[in-house]
């Protein structure tokens, strides 16, 4: 009996013990899961379409984000802002918020080319992640 408790008692040690390491590795990967779907999202979105100058042989990627101007009459939006991180007027929460509901803070609607997005919470937040993990700071 006494090495049957002994061993119990070594399990249970070597689990209470392993379970933050369990955890973190799963938060770890939920937010690598999450990052990839950000930008997957971007990218399948073409936000940098929009948002990326452009130069002679195509988008600057250098200047990934930054914003650029879209060539585009009035009243549509003739500059596509930066969104290198998020951008620098909105919180992440009212930039997830701008994502889910397609309005800014104000009540206002960004311009069009903008497309309507609806995203789920859970996307934006994943597009915000990606956005803010993108290496393209602001300049």
């Amino acid at each position: 009996m006494a090495v049957n408790n002994i061993c119990g008692q070594h399990w249970l040690k070597t689990t209470l013990l392993a379970l933050p390491v369990l955890v973190s590795v799963t938060a770890v990967a939920a937010a690598d899961e999450m990052l990839d779907r950000g930008k997957y999202l971007v990218t399948f979105g073409g936000c940098g379409d929009c948002h990326t100058p452009w130069g002679e042989n195509g988008p600057d990627d250098t200047r990934a984000f930054q914003g650029a101007p879209t060539g585009l009459p009035s009243p549509l939006a003739e500059y596509a802002p930066a969104i290198a991180g998020i951008p620098g007027h909105l919180t992440e929460e009212q930039f997830v918020s701008l994502l889910v509901t397609g309005k800014r803070p104000d009540g206002s609607s960004p311009r069009d080319p903008m497309p309507r997005y609806r995203l789920t919470e859970d996307d934006a937040r994943a597009v915000a992640r990606a956005r803010q993990s993108c290496g393209c700071a602001r300049r």
